[in-house]
């Protein structure tokens, strides 16, 4: 019999499923935002996720598999023990302090509550589901520690020889927002924990509802992408950094009255933001100042308790590019790595990973020297893409994808705003050139004209560099492999201007590295357009419109297509046109 090892990402937000199996091979991951088109998918209703099962398990399953399933909290444990500076200590998770201010006890409060009814329904439905689907009875649904399946998920991409720091910061976690483990020969050794109230994550999530921003639409990112118009301003960092207190490698909460002193004084002001964006970019700039000192100390603290010198970063945290960035560039570490999915959707893949652990003692998944792709999710229904070419007036196909490469490679370099939609789509927040929209980073306001014309988002947002590896050290002052989006580095000097479309106002881009290895089409699409134009790099941002994920089929393609201002959108050889 063979056996699939089914993960599943079970916190309230970021739902996302994956498929491992018998030898340790990553078949599919994929966030249910995408099928469902609802950012985030929060709380999604059971009969969503039993849709989704069927849709995805039925390719996967036929009568000589056998199913292990598992989740990605573990609400069940009652009790934990946790490692400290000053020995061990037994705590109860369910009374823990674990109501991470995000952005006040009470918020944090509700989302435990919720959190905990998300997984009762699981439990009650899942089993269910499954055998419903699979035929297999007594379905037994793991829990796992949410940490930890950060941990695995980050490891099986990480592709380094050397052992590594692998550390984990996010919103909150069963028992608090911080996590480090050795990895080692393809074992997980947890050697730290932050527990309780006090979080990064947290702390990010109270300065992005501050500013008016929505956390649970997940915009932390706009307060990162703000933050490099702003300046320092004193009296702002002075009233945001007792946010965020430390002891030794324990994150620790702010002091309740002083929280509340902070919240007050900063949303009495949240009306002037919209007519005063220089004050919210400079609360940005301070909260991403404060975000990078708190993380560089708690690194270096885990790194000399360590030993170790090369670095593996997951949980919500790690999707601050620009932190990443900055630590690759100090060179505290000898390497910087981060997943392509970080945050909780990646977990289906730790959850995954950890189940075949178990069942393969001596037999790691963790282990692997080499590149781990990215492209785990769907591809478009061919049926229904020939149905649209057959509707479609101004649809051409090409023969081969060297001609596919040529024709958009001249139309990108005359200014066209292109779709790109090829192959399996990308497992994680960014479009790594299977679901992106494409454009010349050269072209004079092209930013802006991306944000008026199709993205329908905010002026200050940035776009992505997609750059041949072997170009980076010629165009990035000290370039680093990137090729999950992972940080944004630094232009090396007079180069920021030949492509101004990908360079952010502080001079950095969220870099992706493209070989041949990683995604040959892509590459073969950038080095026709490094030879239409000199320039080994294109403009990358995901196919969707803001507030709504990216695609996911050819219907989601060609709405956003056809109700904005795309000049193109390529579905694997098809080339649509207005």
């Amino acid at each position: 019999m063979k056996k699939r090892y089914l993960g599943i990402a079970a916190t309230v937000h970021d739902p996302a499923i994956a498929i491992i199996d018998e030898n340790g091979v990553l078949l599919f991951a994929e966030a249910l935002e995408r099928s469902m088109q609802c950012k985030i998918a929060w709380d999604i209703s059971p009969i969503g996720m039993f849709t989704y099962l069927e849709n995805t398990l039925s390719r996967f399953h036929s009568d000589d598999v056998i199913w292990s399933v598992g989740l990605s909290w573990n609400y069940d444990a009652k009790r934990q023990i946790i490692n400290t500076d000053e020995g061990s200590t037994t705590i109860d998770i369910s009374v823990a302090p674990n109501k991470a201010a995000i952005p006040d006890p009470q918020w944090g409060r509700w989302l435990l509550e919720l959190q905990t009814q998300y997984l009762n329904r699981l439990d009650k439905i899942l089993p269910f589901t499954i055998s419903s689907i699979t035929g297999q009875p007594n379905i037994a649904i793991e829990h796992f520690d949410h940490h930890l399946t950060h941990a695995a998920n980050a490891s099986y991409f990480y592709a380094g020889a050397q052992p590594a720091l692998v550390v984990i910061a996010d919103g909150e976690g069963e028992v608090g927002s911080l996590s480090c483990f050795k990895l080692a020969g393809g074992k997980l050794e947890r050697i730290g924990r932050s527990w309780g109230p006090g979080s990064l994550g947290g702390f990010y999530g109270t300065i992005t509802n501050l500013i008016g921003f929505d956390l649970r639409k997940g915009e932390e990112w706009k307060v990162m992408g703000l933050s490099a118009y702003g300046q320092f301003d004193q009296e702002i960092y002075q009233d945001l950094e007792p946010l965020v207190n430390l002891h030794k490698g324990t994150i620790l909460a702010p002091d309740d009255e002083y929280r509340e002193f902070v919240i007050s004084k900063y949303s009495r002001l949240r009306q002037h933001l919209k007519d005063n964006v220089m004050l919210a970019a400079n609360i940005a700039f301070a909260a991403q100042r404060i975000f990078e000192e708190k993380m560089l100390l708690l690194l270096k603290y885990y790194q000399n308790k360590s030993g170790l010198k090369h670095l593996v970063l997951g949980g919500g945290c790690a999707l601050n590019s620009r932190f990443n960035g900055l630590l690759s560039e100090l060179g505290i570490f000898e390497s910087v790595f981060v997943p392509p999915a970080p945050g909780d959707d990646g977990n289906a893949v730790g959850v995954a990973a950890l189940l075949f652990e178990q069942d393969n003692v001596g037999h790691s998944c963790l282990v692997k020297p080499q590149f781990t792709s990215p492209y785990l999710g769907n591809e478009v229904d061919t049926v229904v893409l020939q149905r649209a070419v057959e509707q479609y007036e101004k649809v051409e196909k090409c023969p081969n994808h060297a001609m596919l490469c040529q024709v958009i490679a001249k139309e990108l370099a005359n200014g066209k705003l292109v779709g790109w939609v090829q192959g399996r789509a990308e497992f994680g927040p960014r479009a790594l050139g299977n679901r992106s929209i494409l454009a010349n980073p050269s072209i004079p306001d092209i930013k802006n004209i991306i944000n008026r014309r199709v993205k329908f988002r905010e002026s200050y947002r940035p776009f992505a560099p997609a750059i041949l590896d072997e170009h980076g050290t010629d165009w990035f002052a000290q370039y680093q492999y990137w090729p999950y989006m992972g940080a944004a580095i630094t232009f090396a000097t007079g180069k920021g201007i030949e492509v101004e479309g990908v360079v952010h106002e502080d001079g950095t881009g969220r870099v992706q590295s493209v070989s041949e290895e990683t995604n040959p089409l892509f590459y073969n699409l950038i080095s026709a357009f490094y030879k239409e134009t000199g320039i080994p790099i294109l403009l990358n941002t995901s196919l969707n419109v803001m507030g709504k994920p990216i695609v996911h089929s050819v219907e989601d393609a060609l709405a956003t297509f056809v109700t904005s201002g795309l000049d193109i959108l390529v579905i694997n050889d098809c080339i649509f046109r207005k």
